[in-house]
């Protein structure tokens, strides 16, 4: 199910991480009435939606929202910024109309998964060193709290290539989610609407078959993506030689 949310600084960070749990909330609510499974609930996203995915992923807001606290049962924060204390010493702050309290609100380090959620994370080896470094602590932390957490750092890919990743069927990274997702039909809400349309739909589709998704006529509208022959890799420059890290 691709969401939207609205976009700063027309709103602050706080009104987008409603809209989102919002919009997971939603999902939850009609998952049998769209043709879903409310018990089969991921959330993943990519970059500004790696904060959203984790910031769905973290305790203690479900009940405001009227849904159980393990709605969500994983998800795969990828290429998200998890702490946001660096804003402060930046113009970004009025752009997110952030502060103090603003930061440990919505920092994924400082709002953990609860024990237990599968995740699955990746980054690129090429993205900045603070990118790098936020994945990994946010891994640890999230560790630590007795979340399950699998890794996957891909050396040669940069921030925006990452995604690339998924087009290829063969990828840990793309059979890491699927495994997480499990391979019968499973509602997966995802937050970065390029990754959905462009890479990994088409690319699960490869693997799962078209019986395992679901796609509501009123987004009939929208250019059809088809599948054939041998899978679309990506150019070999983008193609990762790491393997995942557990």
């Amino acid at each position: 199910v691709p969401i939207n949310y609205r976009l700063a600084p027309a709103v602050s960070l706080d009104d987008i991480v409603d809209d989102v749990r919002s919009a997971v909330a939603w999902v939850y609510k009609n998952a049998a009435e769209i043709g879903g499974d409310a018990e089969q609930l991921y959330v993943l996203g990519h970059s500004a939606g790696g904060h959203l995915a984790a910031m769905t992923l973290a305790s203690g807001w479900q009940g405001d929202y009227g849904i159980p606290d393990n709605a969500i049962k994983g998800g795969a924060p990828c290429s998200g910024l998890y702490d946001l204390n660096p804003f402060l010493h930046t113009s970004q702050k009025d752009y997110l109309k952030l502060d103090a309290a603003g930061v440990a609100r919505l920092s994924p380090m400082q709002n953990l998964p609860p024990a237990g959620t599968p995740m699955v994370m990746a980054w690129g080896g090429k993205e900045t060193d603070e990118f790098m470094r936020q994945s990994v602590d946010y891994a640890a932390a999230c560790r630590a709290g007795g979340a399950v957490v699998t890794t996957h750092p891909y050396p040669d890919h940069n921030h925006f290539s990452l995604a690339s990743e998924l087009t290829n069927p063969d990828s840990p990274l793309t059979a890491a989610l699927i495994k997480m997702m499990g391979l019968g039909l499973a509602t997966a809400i995802f937050v970065d609407a390029t990754i959905v349309r462009v890479v990994l739909v088409p690319a699960s589709m490869k693997l799962m078959g078209d019986a395992n998704w679901w796609f509501p006529k009123w987004l009939e509208w929208l250019p059809r993506l088809d599948i054939e022959g041998e899978a679309r890799l990506p150019p070999r420059e983008l193609q990762s030689v790491s393997q995942p890290t557990d």
